[in-house]
């Protein structure tokens, strides 16, 4: 300061001084030196502003920044111990839940008298209870951690609704209530999300929606609110007939371990987080629930989401020109299945009791509208249960109608009472639309039509057998996965950590690895470093398997070297699909030509064309069109035989039908049984089957084709 003064320039500053009490004051001070002529410093004027104030709010300000970052950094590491602590818990906890379920799954496939049965089911249900209660407290720690991610894929909104209902549909079917799912077909067939979620979220609130209903009707309605090419904005309502809830306590709803009033969990159970998880995560998938009530009434939750719409084909309408009656009490039921009968082109008709579908009937007929299929409710609850369907195959009017029977309990298929009285086929409720499309497809394709046009399920695909490496530190969890890889057929070695590992598999050549991340000493990631680090002709599939749920878990163990990912408790699918995946560029070469894919050879579209030409009432096109080919491939079969046999192979070749098209009919049976033309013939074998003769020509083939 004096330096600056004493040279002649004005000083600013702040000063801290010591009043005479001895307090200590600050001041604001600026001090300008007087020069006379000569350019001597004459006097000082100086201007002073206490700050004392100012500075004191200054150190409190400064305080509490400290504070606050220190506070941040406390914040900071709670937050990533309590991530730490979350994934330790999941993979602790889960560890020993797998063992339980694992081992129970297993004993249930054993021979059980019914007592005992009933034991491993009740033991069975309380560990899946248990394990949901746990799933939510992981969920919600997960979400509050930040650890939790959303997919963005391809999927189905009305498959994933339909999964939702046929999973709770038995809860519902114990307490006598109906579940119905109405699906609108303006919702897009496809669109880009998180289909896991979604389940999730309709899980707890369709489950809700029984768990609260004691008598009525639960019912799950999805329909589209805002569609246009890019984005569609679906609400999907789940409503009940159960005990309501007041309106002063709607919002507690939606709060962490909280429910409706206190005896709402001694009489119903459950933890409270499962809406507030299905809110966060709505929320999360930048959606919304809302609620309206009135207790003793019934309660409505709009669960509204917004997605990209993916493109897809129109659908193909199977029904056109087809008639058909729905005959059943509930209206909701009713109004499902016109929803999709009438997506599918056909003409619906309703009744509610036998009265008024005979009356339907009677109407067809006088007015030549034909009804060609009748869904009538027959199950226990239903109007005069069979007493239509045997008014109906009394009346010749309608000996050609097919009849549907409609059930709630999967006991009934087996009652031959129905088939008796004249039921054809059977659905299942609550409605799932690949269920219907089958049974539609069986009572009204004619079977020669149906061998070509719907190609056969594919076949299991298969795993190759050998040995497989089980590293795992936890006794139950050896013997839980040494039993499934048992009952998939390979043979098992168990080390307990991953040293031991890293040794056995630089010594025997295993088929893959089951990992467990974490174990005692070395862990799982650093033993499939070292493993990764050998040197090997063939790479060596290794599967992690964890109890940790968390956001970055699969990331890290593919980074670590791993190929796929398997969460704990752990199920005989969920290591077949994993083994499978892992394992498909493994398949043994096989030692004879393999069969082409069922419809590989086949042109579908050409042969739904032809079905298309089809009128009712009419001989079937694609049956009669088989039906010739048939007749006339049966001679150029003999013909092809003669001229492998005697040398000529020129003689395949001979216009207009060539060897390959020939066998493009015989392929899709090479597996099964086929329907053989009267006049087929072989001088060898007259009934030599068409994967033998197939597996012949093929190896024969090769060697003429060069002439």
């Amino acid at each position: 300061m004096w330096a600056t003064i004493l040279s002649g320039k004005i000083w600013r500053g702040e000063v801290r001084n010591k009043a005479k009490d001895g307090t200590f004051y600050w001041v604001s001070a600026t001090i300008t030196p007087l020069m006379d002529p000569a350019g001597r410093i004459e006097h000082f004027v100086a201007i002073r502003f206490d700050i004392t104030n100012r500075k004191r709010a200054e150190e409190i300000l400064e305080k509490t920044r400290s504070e606050l970052a220190l506070a941040r950094d406390a914040a900071l590491q709670a937050a990533q111990a309590k991530a730490d602590f979350l994934a330790n818990m999941s993979h602790e906890i889960r560890t020993p839940m797998n063992g339980v379920i694992g081992m129970i799954d297993l004993l249930r496939d054993t021979e059980l008298n019914s007592i005992q049965k009933e034991y491993v089911d009740t033991i069975l249900r309380s560990g899946e209870m248990l394990l949901t209660i746990v799933n939510d407290i992981l969920d919600f720690s997960k979400i509050e951690a930040g650890k939790l991610a959303l997919e963005s894929i391809p999927f189905n909104p009305r498959e994933t609704v339909e999964d939702v209902v046929q999973t709770l549909a038995p809860n519902a079917r114990k307490k006598n209530i109906e579940i119905v799912a109405l699906f609108h077909p303006e919702v897009p067939k496809s669109v880009l999300g998180d289909p896991v979620r979604l389940r999730q979220v309709l899980l707890n609130l369709v489950g809700n929606a029984i768990k609260f209903t004691e008598k009525g009707t639960v019912s799950v309605q999805t329909k589209t609110l805002v569609h246009s090419k890019e984005r569609v904005r679906v609400c999907f309502t789940v409503a009940d007939t159960g005990i309501g809830i007041a309106p002063d306590v709607v919002e507690k709803l939606f709060s962490a371990f909280t429910q409706a009033d206190s005896t709402t969990s001694r009489r119903f159970g459950g933890t409270g987080l499962g809406l507030a998880i299905s809110r966060k995560l709505a929320t999360m998938m930048g959606g919304t629930i809302e609620v309206t009530s009135t207790p003793a009434v019934g309660s409505q939750f709009a669960l509204t989401l917004e997605w990209p719409v993916e493109p897809t084909l129109p659908d193909s309408k199977e029904l056109i020109g087809m008639g058909l009656l729905v005959m059943h009490t509930h209206a909701l039921i009713r109004e499902a299945l016109t929803l999709t009968l009438t997506e599918m082109g056909g003409r619906v008709d309703t009744a509610h009791d036998v009265e008024t579908a005979l009356a339907a009937l009677s109407r067809s007929v006088r007015e030549r509208t034909a009804i060609h299929c009748a869904l009538v409710d027959v199950s226990q609850n239903g109007a005069g249960r069979l007493d239509l369907v045997r008014k109906i195959r009394a009346n010749p009017a309608y000996a050609e109608l097919q009849i549907i029977g409609l059930i709630s309990n999967p006991a009934d298929e087996k009652d031959e009472s129905f088939a008796r009285a004249g039921v054809n086929a059977f659905l299942l409720m609550p409605l799932r639309r690949k269920r219907l499309d089958h049974i539609l497809a069986q009572l009204f394709q004619p079977p020669a039509s149906q061998a070509i046009r719907t190609s056969q399920p594919p076949a299991p695909a298969s795993l190759p057998l050998g040995k497989i490496l089980v590293a795992d530190d936890n006794e139950v969890n050896q013997k839980v996965v040494n039993a499934v890889l048992t009952k998939l057929g390979y043979t098992v070695d168990i080390v307990s950590d991953g040293k031991a590992a890293v040794k056995a598999s630089a010594e025997t050549p295993y088929l893959a690895i089951l990992m467990d991340c974490q174990m005692p000493g070395m862990d799982g990631y650093e033993a499939t470093g070292l493993i990764r680090a050998q040197k090997r002709t063939d790479p060596l599939p290794i599967i992690a398997v964890t109890g940790n749920a968390l956001t970055g878990d699969r990331e890290r163990a593919l980074e670590a070297g791993m190929d796929d990912y398997v969460t704990k408790p752990i199920s005989l699918e969920s290591v077949k699909s994993a083994l499978l995946r892992v394992l498909s560029s493994k398949t043994p070469v096989a030692t004879e030509p393999p069969p082409l894919e069922s419809d590989a050879r086949l042109d579908m579209s050409i042969l739904n064309s032809l079905r298309d030409l089809q009128s009712p009432g009419q001989p079937d096109v694609v049956k009669m069109v088989v039906q010739v080919y048939l007749g006339e491939a049966a001679n150029r079969f003999a013909n092809i035989l003669r001229a492998v046999a005697g040398g000529t192979p020129r003689r395949w070749e001979t216009p207009p039908m060539r060897s390959e098209a020939v066998v493009e009919v015989w392929e899709p049976c090479a597996w099964g049984t086929c329907v053989r033309p009267s006049n087929w013939t072989h001088d060898a074998d007259p009934w030599l089957s068409p994967r033998t003769w197939y597996v012949n020509f093929r190896k024969n083939a090769p060697s003429h084709k060069k002439n």
